[in-house]
């Protein structure tokens, strides 16, 4: 979105346009990487910071940033300013700030996808993971509530892992009245590095309810300003509530001006809250998630019997909503954690994967290869070469995954459910990626429901499997026992 004329100046030309803003902007399905900049970077020219800041912006609107796929860049994967109202999902970021460039300053301030000098941006259904080292007292955090921010930032049904830096910031600049921090999924952010899985609130105004954050290594939520640190005032702490959290993990640091209620504890004795748990919240396989926002939705569910069941407290404006699209009640109480259905009483795999064989096929350009030997499950796939040729498949469950390849001459589908147009998705990368998830839809009502995929450009459409998430009953005769079971 800039051209870039000096090379310590990551957020765009010295010579911008005045005055200008973008209306129904789409950014979609693109593949960004190996670069040393930023990935998507939307700026927008601003003035002083005066006492009402939005005086001085011409805010872009309509701004939907969705389906992008951004590996192994130098700085931050999303920055999103100056924009009115901005969405960002269902993007996945990985592998940032491992590129370094001679003469850039600002190399170690870095995070994966956040708003700058914009108003009431929504983040969900995104993924950041492996963000690098940057040094001590350096940035590196999956989320942030960047310089310049007005009304409410929220971030809710995202995925982050293994990010050095932790899992958020609140710049200490921003003008935000909230950051709400909801039904969030962060796996060993910060494991292995004293940051932690962290949450550095250096400004106040921060409701962080209904998280599950696992680690191996450090729990933190605290204030800091500066490197070296310097004490926050207490105005910068006003404000900042924990509740309905799932915590795990093996050391913390919690600042206790904060208030606490109604979180769980695992492994550490957590902060003072007065309705806290430090029971095993019986969580079905932590610390299995890998890459792809879906490895996580079997390993944080919660088993039956978890103390977390039902003993949250109720958050009225909670967004109707888990992380896996189950209901949560504005006047019952939810559960602890980010997981809202009920207790698993039976196995569960990761998915019921249906080969490329088992699925209908309309029209004329349909074909079959097999023994590709370049990674397809099955070593098989089936493709089309004519527009609008399609495929079907009819299934049981509350979700679906495409699983297909990304390659230089594969192209767009449209994606239906239930004969109802969900979105289109790019399968082009500059190099083939097999096995490729490119569509994931969650939260479907549990039934039998039909995917449709049409093709709408590029010289093939590659169909390789559908993956369905799957339940199993421990009666059922999958299962075989030995020992004294009852």
């Amino acid at each position: 979105m800039y051209t870039e004329e000096d090379p310590n100046n990551f957020r765009g030309s010295p010579n911008p346009v005045i005055g200008a803003n973008f209306d129904d902007l789409l950014i979609q399905n693109n593949y960004i990487h190996d670069s040393t900049g930023a990935g998507i970077l939307l700026m927008n020219n601003f003035g002083p910071i005066t006492a009402d800041p939005e005086l001085n912006l011409h805010y872009s609107t309509n701004v939907h940033i969705v389906g992008n796929m951004i590996r192994n860049i130098g700085r931050d994967a999303i920055i999103v300013g100056g924009a009115d109202a901005p969405v960002i999902e269902y993007n996945l970021a990985l592998d940032l700030g491992h590129i370094n460039r001679t003469g850039v300053a600002d190399q170690r301030l870095i995070a994966g996808m956040f708003p700058f000098v914009s108003r009431n941006a929504l983040f969900q259904y995104n993924e950041v993971g492996r963000i690098a080292d940057l040094g001590p007292g350096q940035d590196g955090e999956a989320w942030d509530n960047d310089w310049g921010n007005t009304g409410t930032v929220t971030y809710q049904y995202n995925y982050s892992h293994d990010n050095a830096g932790g899992i958020i910031l609140q710049q200490e600049n921003t003008r935000t009245s909230w950051l709400v921090f909801r039904y969030n999924i962060s796996q060993n952010d910060g494991a292995g590095t004293d940051l932690g899985a962290r949450f550095l609130i250096d400004h106040a105004g921060v409701q962080a309810y209904n998280n599950t954050i696992y680690t191996t290594g450090k729990i933190q939520a605290y204030c800091q300003l500066g490197n070296p640190a310097i004490p926050c005032g207490s105005a910068l702490n006003q404000n900042v509530f924990f509740w309905n959290n799932l915590f795990v993990g093996s050391e913390q640091n919690f600042d206790s001006v904060y208030s606490y209620d109604y979180n769980a504890f695992y492994g550490i004795t957590g902060p003072y809250d007065a309705h806290k748990s430090n029971a095993d919240p019986l969580l079905y396989a932590p610390g299995a998630g890998s890459d792809g926002w879906s490895s996580v939705l079997t390993a944080y569910r919660l088993r039956a019997g978890s103390p977390a069941l039902e003993t949250g407290t109720v958050v009225s404006y909670n967004g109707g909503k888990d992380f896996w699209g189950q209901t949560v009640s504005s006047s019952s109480p939810p559960n602890r954690g980010a997981f809202n259905g009920a207790g698993m009483t039976q196995a569960v795999s990761m998915a019921s994967v249906r080969n490329d064989s088992q699925l209908s096929y309309t029209g004329s350009s349909w074909g079959v290869s097999s023994l590709r030997h370049v990674g397809d499950y099955k070593d098989d796939v089936h493709y089309a070469t004519q527009n609008n040729d399609f495929f079907t498949f009819t299934f049981t469950g509350d979700g679906v995954d495409l699983v297909s390849e990304t390659n230089s001459d594969q192209g767009d589908i449209d994606l239906y459910i239930d004969g109802v147009f969900d979105r289109t998705v790019s399968t082009y990368s500059a190099t083939r990626v097999p096995q490729a998830h490119v569509y994931v839809k969650r939260g479907l009502s549990a039934g039998t429901h039909t995917i449709k995929g049409v093709k709408k450009s590029g010289t093939y459409m590659t169909v390789d499997a559908i993956t369905v998430p799957a339940y199993w009953n421990d009666t059922d005769g999958n299962f075989l026992y030995s020992g004294s079971w009852g």
